[in-house]
């Protein structure tokens, strides 16, 4: 009786282990994503200072504040989104997967489109996705 009671008291229950490369990945993913995204919140408070600062080594730049408000709050969306899709897979739930592949496609596209970001979080960003998907037949 007391085995029964105890199986429905977890909702979601795992049904597979996960792999340890999976739990390396996921550790070092939440603490990227999730210092970009802490960063970013603190940052939206500053926008002001920011765009002061990029008008000035920019080349060329005129933003005003409500635009590099904009950018910031769209980044921090995209980060919070690659978040959660590595706290859903975690969980071993395939919808992480898709999530955070949608919100790396973001990111590269604009980091495509845009001269100002550097080669190395691009390079970190496809060696996790790719690492991530050789997991996808974990997930459930």
């Amino acid at each position: 009786m007391s085995n029964n009671s105890a199986s429905s008291a977890s909702p979601n229950p795992v049904t597979g282990k996960r792999p340890v490369l999976l739990t390396a990945l996921c550790l070092f993913s939440f603490v990227f994503f999730g210092m970009i995204a802490l960063l970013l919140v603190i940052s939206l408070f500053y926008a002001g200072s920011f765009r002061s600062l990029l008008n000035t080594y920019l080349a060329g730049a005129t933003l005003n504040t409500s635009g590099v408000f904009l950018i910031i709050a769209s980044l921090f969306i995209v980060y919070a989104c690659a978040f959660a899709g590595i706290l859903l897979m975690w969980r071993l739930r395939r919808k992480g997967f898709y999530l955070f592949v949608g919100a790396v496609l973001i990111l590269g596209v604009f980091q495509l489109f845009s001269n100002d970001f550097s080669f190395l979080s691009t390079t970190i960003l496809i060696i996790l996705l790719l690492f991530f998907s050789l997991f996808f037949r974990k997930l459930h």
